[in-house]
């Protein structure tokens, strides 16, 4: 999502009078603005599709959250975001794992493990 980002900042983006006309207010032309930059990220393949697989986890972890026990489900959750940071990291920006973080990844890997079996 990143680097579509930054890669719409540096293609020339098709003219939007209405967001330089002084003859408009400027809190009007503020939101066209902001509507115009959020339209052209969304028509985006490369930032629409992280964006919606990470929406989609978002309501996943609401709709789930009423079912689970919450002393579990939260460390559970806040160990797999790291996770799936470092892993995307390793993935999109193809970033190095060092050593110390698959250790890292596998004790908490672990940890998960010792939650769920305690709790069952």
């Amino acid at each position: 999502m990143r680097r579509a980002a930054i890669a719409r900042d540096k293609t020339p983006q098709p003219p939007r009078p209405i967001t330089t006309d002084p003859n408009v207010p400027w809190p009007k032309r503020k939101a066209w603005g902001i509507i115009y930059a959020v339209l052209d990220l969304l028509k985006n393949p490369a930032y629409a599709v992280p964006l919606l697989l990470n929406v989609t986890g978002s309501i996943w972890f609401f709709l789930l959250i009423g079912q689970a026990e919450l002393s579990l489900t939260v460390p559970i959750t806040n160990s797999l975001a790291f996770l799936f940071t470092v892993l995307g990291e390793w993935y999109a920006d193809g970033k190095v794992i060092s050593r110390d973080t698959w250790i890292g990844m596998a004790l908490v890997l672990g940890g998960i493990a010792l939650c769920v079996q305690s709790k069952t």
